[in-house]
């Protein structure tokens, strides 16, 4: 008999229908109520209705989060300190991002360097070159 058998422990258990579309309604759910709490600290007028447009845009928080200040100017009912505060939310996470790879081996956190990389690049207008000095 080839491959694991049904009492294998090398076999998976069988997924739940659903958990993986579940999981990213939540994880959909969860960012639309952040969106919302960040436009209502900008002084939108209507943030839900703003954050529907910001997510139909640009696709997930992150993606909003990093948008540059031409498309929040833009976004209707958004308010007028929209660009402040996504500014201010994407120096926070890039800081944090920051701060979590100088205290780790970078060489043992590749996906920790790229997550760094797209908070402080994700949606810049012009590509840009970055050298990181990896030691080894």
């Amino acid at each position: 008999m080839t491959g694991p058998s049904a009492g294998s422990p090398l076999r998976r258990p069988p997924r739940a229908p659903g958990s993986d579309s579940e999981r990213s309604k939540t994880l959909a759910l969860a960012e639309r109520q952040t969106l919302v709490e960040l436009l209502e600290l900008a002084g939108a007028a209507r943030p839900v209705q703003a954050a529907e447009t910001l997510l139909a845009r640009c696709g997930t928080l992150g993606d909003c989060i990093g948008a540059g200040p031409e498309l929040l100017m833009h976004v209707d009912g958004g308010g007028q300190g929209l660009p402040q505060v996504m500014s201010l939310v994407r120096r926070a996470a890039v800081a944090l991002s920051r701060r979590a790879i100088t205290q780790t081996p970078l060489l043992d956190r590749h996906s920790s360097v790229v997550d760094y990389c797209r908070a402080a690049m994700g949606r810049l207008p012009r590509e840009q070159v970055r050298v990181l000095h990896l030691d080894a």
